[in-house]
C-alpha cells in the first residue's frame, strides 16, 4: 500500500524528515532573530517534532496537540533547559504562564484569523505580551511551489506578509518588529506582536 505525503506527515520521524528537506536551516535563522529579542525563556506553541527547539539557550517549553510528535520531540531533542509536552493551543497548559516570549512557528496557517486572535487572547491570559510569529510568505513564493506545496500541507489559511501584519496588528496588540528569512525553499515572514494595555 502507497502512503500519500499527508499520511507521511502524520509520522513523526517522516514529518520531521520531511520538513527538514523543504525547510533546512530554519532554527539557525531563528536562531538569528532570536539573538536579537531579549528573552529569559521561551514558550514554543505548536512545536511539532522539536526540532525549533535548539534556537535558543534559553529555557524552552515547546507543546503540541499530537502525542507522537510530543514523543518523538523528547527522544530527539529533550534536554536539562528544554522540555516537551503534550497541550492544545486553545487551552494552554499551566506550565505557560508567564514566560517572558511564545514562539509562533509555522502554525498560523493551520488557523483561521477568529482561531488565531484567540491563541493570541489565550497567550495573553497567560501573561505572554510578546508573541514572534513566523508563517510562510505566500506572496514571495514561486506560483509552482505554491501550486504543488500549498495543497498537500494540511494548512488551509496561508496569508500573505501584509495579512499576517494586519492580523497580528488587532485586539490590543501591535506589530513591533518585522522581517524574513528564506529557509530552504520557504520564504517566511517574521512579525514580533506585543500586547499593549489601554
Amino acid at each position: 500500500m502507497i502512503m500519500s505525503l499527508r499520511d507521511l506527515l502524520t509520522m513523526p520521524r517522516s514529518f520531521h524528515v520531511i520538513r527538514g528537506m523543504l525547510d533546512y536551516g530554519q532554527a539557525g535563522c531563528l536562531r538569528r532573530v532570536l539573538d536579537g529579542i531579549p528573552h529569559a525563556n521561551v514558550l514554543d506553541v505548536g512545536c511539532g517534532t522539536g526540532e525549533l527547539s535548539v534556537m535558543t539557550d534559553a529555557d524552552y517549553l515547546g507543546f503540541d496537540i499530537d502525542p507522537g510528535y510530543i514523543r518523538y520531540a523528547k527522544e530527539r531533542f529533550g534536554a536539562p533547559n528544554r522540555h516537551f509536552m503534550v497541550g492544545d493551543v486553545f487551552n494552554l497548559p499551566p506550565e505557560s504562564a508567564g514566560r517572558g516570549l511564545a514562539t509562533v512557528v509555522n502554525v498560523i496557517h493551520h488557523f483561521s484569523d477568529d482561531e488565531v486572535l484567540r491563541i493570541l487572547a489565550g497567550l495573553k491570559a497567560a501573561g505572554i505580551g510578546r508573541v514572534l510569529v513566523v508563517d510562510v510568505a505566500s506572496e514571495k513564493m514561486a506560483m509552482p511551489l505554491r501550486t504543488v506545496l500549498f495543497p498537500l500541507d494540511r494548512g488551509a489559511y496561508f496569508r500573505d506578509s501584509a495579512e499576517q501584519r494586519r492580523l497580528l496588528g488587532r485586539d490590543g496588540w501591535s506589530v513591533e518588529m518585522e522581517g524574513g528569512y528564506k529557509s530552504g525553499i520557504c520564504p517566511h515572514s517574521v512579525l514580533l506582536a506585543v500586547f499593549k494595555a489601554n
